[in-house]
């Protein structure tokens, strides 16, 4: 008598991530330890009759994005502003850590007086995965933020003025300045929670409470993952950004009314799509609600200078004119510039 002997179903776990890449046979994805996020188990089912046995995963395993640092926040793509993967930056500027290293925490205040050269320093010096923020990722944050209508006044994209932090200064353009202080310098160190000091509320002051458009925490859009926060990117300190630029500028005159004023030569007015195309074009520099000076969404600020740098955002005074698409141009460094970093995976 012959009988047919048949070995039940079997199950052993693979590691399953959510990318393109595949899995193997690893409690991970190849990847990193943390940041990276280990693989959750999958089912394989295993098959046999007799002695021989294949094994088939009863779908592609897929494999894993990266999770973020400590301190940092994972940005969605924007490819027509020049990005094409999801990065992490720093949740908040850049604070020293006392041994020269760089890190993102709420308490503490901005490490400034850096160049440009000595920021893209420290970042590089975390990790070959590390690098100084670029205008191209600066421009994909801008954006992001930019369609959270949480970011306005009025609870609605590009109606009320957008939250320009802590960048407030009295000045004598009620047009454009609906601030009714000055600050002299950037906001306190409070070894507290976040909420001690979400709003500039009067001169170098904190408030758990205040005016919508002086909010320094900002929300990104479109955003599924668990971290969506970022502080400051519209003032406290400017911000190096790694975008060198030459254009010639005609100095600010502060007693005339800005809006008029050109910068960049004879034919690139601020307020016009010239003033991009300046710079590269309306994806390097401009928002995409019209009117950025008057709804707190920053324009050009600066001095006589042909060549230099980017730095973004405002510092403490900065005005009306701070914002997450300000922009300013230097070649040394300042005691109101900082820097952010930002992390990208070599798996990416």
């Amino acid at each position: 008598m012959r009988y047919l002997v048949v070995i039940p179903t079997l199950f052993i776990l693979l590691s399953s991530c959510n990318n393109e890449k595949r899995c193997e046979l690893t409690d991970s994805c190849g990847g990193p330890n943390p940041p990276w996020n280990p693989c959750k188990s999958a089912p394989i089912a295993t098959q046999g009759l007799g002695t021989e046995k294949t094994i088939s995963p009863l779908s592609p395993p897929p494999c894993p994005q990266p999770m973020c640092p400590e301190g940092f926040v994972r940005v969605k793509e924007n490819s027509s502003v020049g990005t094409n993967a999801d990065f992490c930056v720093m949740k908040f500027e850049a604070r020293n850590n006392g041994l020269g290293k760089p890190i993102s925490e709420f308490s503490g205040q901005p490490w400034v007086n850096l160049t440009i050269e000595e920021a893209r320093e420290k970042c590089s010096a975390l990790g070959a995965e590390y690098h100084l923020i670029s205008n191209e990722e600066w421009m994909t944050i801008a954006r992001s933020l930019e369609k959270n209508k949480s970011n306005w006044s009025n609870s609605e994209v590009e109606t009320g003025l957008f939250a320009r932090g802590w960048s407030s200064k009295n000045e004598s353009i009620p047009s454009y300045s609906p601030d009714t202080w000055t600050n002299s310098s950037v906001a306190p160190n409070i070894n507290a929670n976040e909420d001690s000091c979400l709003y500039n509320s009067g001169e170098n002051q904190c408030g758990q409470e205040g005016d919508p458009s002086y909010k320094r925490r900002l929300t990104l859009s479109e955003n599924d993952f668990e971290e969506n926060d970022i502080w400051d990117l519209s003032g406290n300190v400017s911000e190096w950004v790694d975008w060198e630029i030459t254009v010639p500028m005609i100095v600010y005159n502060s007693t005339v009314d800005y809006a008029t004023q050109p910068y960049f030569g004879d034919n690139c007015n601020p307020t016009s799509l010239a003033f991009s195309s300046c710079l590269g074009g309306p994806e390097k520099v401009l928002p995409l609600t019209p009117d950025p000076l008057s709804k707190g969404l920053g324009i050009f600020y600066g001095e006589v200078i042909y060549h230099g740098y980017a730095i973004r955002g405002g510092s403490w005074d900065t005005g009306h004119r701070a914002g997450i698409y300000g922009l300013g141009i230097s070649s040394t460094k300042g005691p109101n510039i900082g820097f952010r970093c930002v992390y990208r995976s070599s798996l990416n």
